[in-house]
């Protein structure tokens, strides 16, 4: 469950850009239920802490959006499995362990990182 929040937040704030979530309306945004709502505070401040998110104008907002794109879980074996961009179609693989409990069919937000290529 915790994984699906997060993960809902970080899409969430990926699809609003650089305009942000007002703090008073994401949680109504993210469809917490308000007993859910100590938690989910708990989470966006966990958030701000690892420097995934921050607080401007009273806007949550992604760090480094141009870091990651939204895609799709295609496939998942025991040890790894691939995702789809769903901008560009490409297909990329991915360690399991960075799948998160995420299985095909999917929408995540996967970060960008550049392949060493070189050994």
């Amino acid at each position: 469950m915790r994984y699906n929040t997060e993960q809902r937040i970080m899409i969430l704030l990926y699809r609003a850009g650089k305009d942000g979530i007002k703090q008073s309306a994401m949680p109504t945004e993210a469809g917490v239920r308000k007993k859910e709502l100590k938690a989910f505070r708990a989470l966006l401040r966990e958030l701000e802490n690892r420097h995934v998110i921050y607080v401007s104008a009273g806007k949550y907002k992604l760090k480094g959006r141009n870091a990651y794109f939204e895609a799709e879980v295609k496939r998942v074996g025991k040890k790894s499995g691939f995702i789809e961009d769903t901008e560009s179609g490409g297909e990329y693989f991915v360690r399991g362990r960075e799948l998160m409990g995420a299985v095909p069919g999917d929408r995540v937000l996967a970060e960008r990182v550049s392949s060493d290529t070189d050994g």
